[in-house]
């Protein structure tokens, strides 16, 4: 194919390596004939400028490099080459240049990067004129046909749209971000240029002392950067700290990450600061295991990922996050409304480009709140299709990747769901209000944080009291009572003032809901997130028991 067409956000990254293979690989290749290719990088605000690979010499001045071994491992420049620059004014312009360039009268052949082109490879040149794709399909047909060494590449920060007429002159190539072994080498490169230069870096020799664990930390930080970013947060955080710090590296990551619509939560909740939820706790720690090497290489793929389903207030969020602690894994928070794009096609960009972060944070975990409000079958006749879409992109991504992205979907209305999604979870939990014996732990670790001792209280009372709360009312009531008593002299809540705290809380929702709720758990074969003694034999058929594992 004459057209390669990458979807990615490293438009620098990719010039780079444009540049390498034109001076390292193309002389190896056949119809190149020995011959380095000239590379030319088009914007629209610039035109063609050409591009080349340097070296610093002795001096520090930039030496433009013509050959490169295939072992040559030197750390290069790329950048513009002063005075090749080309105008073009308009498309003809740019298609003529590309047709009329000549590899023999050049000594070898050319790439042409179009930058953004996503903008203009369907568009027309003014409004009401016709389109420039038979132009462009022409020009392409005949570079295929020419078997001349020219090479179109097209860049796009997003998800390509190859209209039909190119489909098949276009390869698209969807680049990732770069993973946890490009990123320790990126940290690495600046490690050893401190640690082999004192004298040229004597500022710099905190990070020059770096192990290779402690580089990997610092590489882990940067997970979800472009390789700019990465390189301008490692460079940043060296000016702010005097060295590649993973906190101060975490907390612009949470930041980007924030304006990209994620959430970063931290995890430093445990299963110890949880009370009941016995069955996912042990389904956790099993799942766990499946992220080590050699049972991905037993069983093929890591866990795809569980759904959370049940009551308000009953923490499911909570869970996620001591998941995350157990599992040593970075915990990402999606939202819906975080997704909605008012424009077409923007839900589906928006979640494909998180995917990638996903998958350059990998192992992670993923947790879709409320995920009813983004896949919901009924919002397809509203959305425009882009339920669908996104739905489409998930079923897919779950289906192929292997990288250890490890969904945990909460939601209230599990009906809503899709059948086809549902089906790619292994474990469905149900989380029903706590039993009697969760509500007394909870009672208990709630007191312990407020500095209270729970044997001061008649905790099996408490617990007795509260059969429809849930585990986020029991904690509101606590806090109150805490709150009255440390206003009225600092002094330790009283039993009665407990009591009233409940009693103004008041319980999660109507039994009517409650038991629709559990009814729908059983038919739909949930797991309980917690143990119920009261459980009946029938029951007890129809729910698995998972105490021995």
């Amino acid at each position: 194919m004459a057209g390669v067409a990458f979807s990615t956000q490293e438009e620098k990254e990719v010039v780079a390596r444009v540049c390498d293979f034109a001076v390292r690989i193309a002389p190896t290749l056949n119809r190149d004939s020995g011959n380095t290719r000239i590379v030319y990088v088009w914007h629209q605000s610039t035109g063609f400028r050409r591009y080349g690979l340097f070296a610093d010499d002795e001096d520090g001045a930039y030496v433009p490099v013509e050959e490169l071994d295939e072992d040559d491992e030197r750390s290069l420049m790329c950048r513009p080459i002063e005075g090749e620059d080309v105008a073009v004014d308009d498309y003809d312009e740019i298609f003529s240049f590309i047709r009329d360039y000549d590899p023999k009268a050049q000594s070898g052949g050319a790439i042409f990067v179009l930058c953004d082109w996503h903008n203009f490879i369907g568009a027309a040149p003014m409004p009401k004129e016709p389109t420039t794709l038979d132009a462009q399909k022409v020009l392409l047909r005949d570079l295929c046909d020419s078997g001349q060494p020219k090479t179109v590449i097209m860049l796009s920060p997003e998800a390509w749209k190859i209209p039909v007429e190119l489909e098949q002159l276009i390869r698209v190539i969807d680049l990732p971000l770069p993973t946890l072994t490009d990123r320790t080498q990126m940290v690495t490169r600046y490690v050893e240029t401190f640690k082999n230069d004192p004298d040229q870096f004597p500022d710099y020799q905190l990070p020059a002392q770096l192990t290779h664990e402690e580089i990997e930390v610092v590489a882990r930080a940067c997970s979800g950067f472009t390789s700019f970013e990465t390189e301008n947060n490692l460079l940043m955080s060296l000016g702010s700290t005097g060295t590649f710090s993973p906190a101060w590296l975490n907390k612009e990551r949470t930041n980007i990450m924030k304006a990209k619509g994620m959430n970063i939560l931290k995890t430093n909740v445990t299963f110890d600061d949880l009370g009941g939820l016995d069955n996912v706790k042990r389904i956790v720690q099993v799942n766990a295991q499946r992220f080590k090497p050699n049972a991905i290489e037993k069983f093929g793929r890591p866990p795809m990922g569980t759904i959370f389903h049940g009551l308000h207030g009953t923490g499911k969020t909570m869970i996620a996050k001591a998941m995350a602690n157990s599992m040593n894994m970075q915990l990402y928070l999606m939202q819906a409304n975080q997704m909605k794009d008012e424009l077409v096609g923007g839900s589906e960009r928006k979640f494909n480009n998180q995917l990638k972060q996903f998958v350059a944070g990998a192992p992670c975990l993923v947790l879709v709140d409320e995920a009813e409000k983004l896949f919901a079958t009924t919002d397809a006749a509203r959305d425009g299709g882009a339920s669908q879409g996104v739905l489409s992109l998930l079923l897919t991504f779950m289906q192929e990747n292997k990288d250890g992205v490890y969904f945990v979907f909460t939601c209230n209305h599990m009906d809503k769901l899709p059948r086809e999604l549902l089906d790619r979870f292994e474990d469905k939990f149900f989380f029903d209000l706590p039993t009697e014996e969760a509500r007394a732990e909870i009672f208990k670790l709630k007191l312990t944080e407020l500095k209270e001792n729970p044997d001061n209280f008649d905790i099996e009372a408490l617990a007795a009291q509260t059969e429809d709360f849930n585990g986020r009312g029991i904690e509101a009531a606590v806090r109150k009572a805490c709150a009255v008593s440390f206003a009225d002299g600092e002094r330790e809540p009283t039993m009665d003032e407990l009591v009233e705290a409940l009693e103004m809380v008041g319980p999660a929702a109507d039994q009517k809901t409650i038991e629709a709720l559990r009814e729908e758990a059983m038919a739909k074969r949930l797991i309980p997130a917690s143990a119920r003694p009261d459980a009946n034999k029938a029951k007890a058929k129809v729910v698995p028991d998972f105490s021995r594992i």
